[in-house]
Order: C-alpha cells, then structure tokens, then sequence
C-alpha cells in the first residue's frame, strides 16, 4: 500500500473509532418489569397454569422470575417526553396462555407527572399497534377477533382510540375505514374495579345477579362482568354505563327457564346520588355505539317475538333529550314483553268479523 494511502486508511479508521454510537433503545424500570412479572404470575396463577409451591417450567406456565425484557416496548403515548411501555404477553416464557384466534393479551402503561407508570389499557389484539397523530390526536389502531365486530372470528375488526390526558384513558374513535357505530358489548380496555363504581351502578348489577341466581344459575364472572363503560350519550362529557348488556345465566339447572334480564342505560351522576341516573331500559335487545357526534348515539337493536317472523327488529337510534334526562326511542311503544302476537287464525278471524 502506498504510504499515502495507509495514511488516510489509518485516519479513516481513526475517525469511525471516534464516532458515536447509536443510542441503546431504552429498558424499562426495575418497578414495571417486578409489576409486570407479578401480574404473570397471578394470571398464570389463575388459570391453573400451576399449583403453588410446584416445580412447573417457566416455559410450561410455572412460575416466571422476571417478565423478559423482550415483552416491553418503548412507546410515545402522551408526548411529555416520558417513555412509556407496551407490555406484548405473547413474548412471555408461556404465550399460550395469553394468546388465542383473536391475537395475544397486550397492556400500555403511560407515564404520570413524576415518571410513575399507570396500565391504562389491555385488551387481546393482533400483532400492530400503530400509534400516529389524527385530528390533532395521538391515536392508536388495533384489530381485535371478528367477532367482537359480530362478524366472523377470522375477518378484520379495526379499532381506535384516541389518548385524553386531562381523563387519563383512552376513548373510542371512528376506525382506520371511517366506521363510526361500535357494536357491543364494548371492550373495556381500562380494566373496571368493582369498588370504584357507582353506587346505583353496583346495585343494578346485583339485582342481575340476584335473578340469575333465583333461577338457579350464575353470572359467569361475578356482578362485574355485567357492567360496561361506554363514551358520553348524555352531554356531560362524562363516561355513561351500561348494565345487563349481552348478561347470560350460566349453569342453569336442566329444564330451568332463563329469567328476564334488563338492559340498562346509565348516565354518571354526584356521588351524593348515589353516582348514576338512568336513563333507559329494556329486555331483550344488544347494542351499538355511534361514536359519529358528541354525545355519542345509544343504538339499540331489540329481539324477540314482538319483532315479527326474523325476531329481530330495526336499530333504533336513541338521543338525549334534555327535557326528559333520558334518551328518546324513536320507535312506538313495544307490546308487554311475554305477550305473543296473535295467530293468522285469529287475524283472519278477526277481518271476518269485520
């Protein structure tokens, strides 16, 4: 080699000796791993991946020492130059505990004034969650099972929701496709604690469960699992409930008739009075939410005899009027529940007699 040439070799190497490394991707703090790890361990716990005090492989659903770094990802969720963390269940030591059809169980953790870290979300979902700015809102797309879209297991079911930090929660949003009605029963993505809702909440939950068990059965999950969040549908800009939602008596005794479970619209109210009014009810019907206007739309989709030979009847889009402090129902007065409609034989006798 040339003198000159080695000279400048040797510079070369010289100066990318000298250049900075690329910066080390943030790892997450000793306090959310040990939580996250924790949480392992009590759901693995809970579905009877192990017997505690047992020898089970970590791998095999045994008892995990520490949450491996590869489930934790850095996240921009509320731009206050905190890091903040998505937690992947499906990269755990046993990820067939947490993952199915629909994708793996996934958590996002945000950052508080301070740096503490705060689950404001977790939901199973497939692989992406894309975090972007829409409308002048950090958003975050998901795609959950099929049939939360009442659609079939393996198609699409897009979901948004845009991060609300004067709420600290995630709200619901019209989708990636522009799909604004969300059809029910809602993902509760911020897990619910039975002791932080409303009192008339907490109480018409029971009466549910108080008639599942007067029949015999059960709620599959407790008075909890009847109650649902859902987006503002009386103008406050508060969170509204819903109650009895999709509510199914589970382990009826054989022969034993399914009691009559009521639907329940309830607004957020003063504590004082007890933290909820309602605001409609009804047997016999699911639910969507129009997502489209604020307050969001109530849509009610009644079943039953009363709605003709198909049983179901058309979606009723339900407002709030303000003169009444409840939501309108567009749709006339339906006959009493139980009462069947009267047969061809009695119509054709009736014009008869006409």
């Amino acid at each position: 080699m040339r003198p000159h040439l080695a000279a400048v070799f040797a510079l070369g190497l010289l100066i990318s000796g000298c250049a900075e490394k690329p910066p080390e991707a943030p790892k997450p703090p000793d306090a959310l791993v040990a939580k996250v790890t924790a949480d392992l361990n009590r759901m693995l716990l809970e579905r009877g991946a192990y017997e505690p005090g047992d020898g089970t492989p970590a791998g095999a659903g045994g008892v995990v020492a520490s949450a491996p770094l590869a489930m934790f990802s850095a996240i921009d969720v509320n731009n206050d130059g905190i890091v903040d963390w998505r937690v992947d269940l499906g990269k755990a030591p046993n990820p067939s505990f947490f993952c199915g059809s629909g994708g793996c169980a996934n958590q996002v953790y945000v950052s508080k004034p301070g740096g503490e870290l705060e689950l404001t979300w977790q939901a199973t979902i497939g692989p992406d969650m894309p975090i972007s700015v829409v409308n002048g809102e950090r958003v975050m797309d998901v795609n959950f099972h099929g049939t939360v879209c009442d659609l079939a297991g393996a198609d699409a079911c897009p979901r948004r929701y845009a991060w609300v930090e004067a709420e600290r929660r995630w709200q619901e949003r019209p989708n990636v496709r522009g799909q604004t009605v969300l059809r029910g029963p809602l993902i509760q993505v911020k897990p619910l604690n039975w002791t932080d809702l409303p009192r008339q909440v907490q109480a018409e939950a029971r009466t549910i469960e108080g008639a599942c068990k007067a029949a015999g059965g059960k709620l599959y999950d407790g008075p909890i699992s009847v109650v649902e969040s859902i987006p503002d549908v009386s103008g406050d800009g508060v969170r509204d409930w819903v109650v009895g939602g999709h509510a199914t008596c589970e382990e009826l005794p054989a022969g034993a008739l399914a009691p009559l479970l009521t639907m329940g619209v309830w607004a957020t109210a003063p504590e004082e009075t007890g933290g909820a009014r309602p605001l409609y009810a009804t047997l016999n019907a699911n639910y969507a939410i129009d997502v489209v206007a604020k307050p969001a739309i109530f849509v009610l989709a009644r079943t039953g005899t009363e709605c003709g030979e198909s049983g179901i009847c058309p979606d009723s889009r339900l407002t709030y009027d303000a003169s009444i402090r409840s939501l309108s129902d567009p749709m006339p007065a339906l006959p009493d529940v139980g009462a069947a409609p009267p047969s061809l034989e009695d119509q054709m006798a009736q014009q008869a007699g006409n």
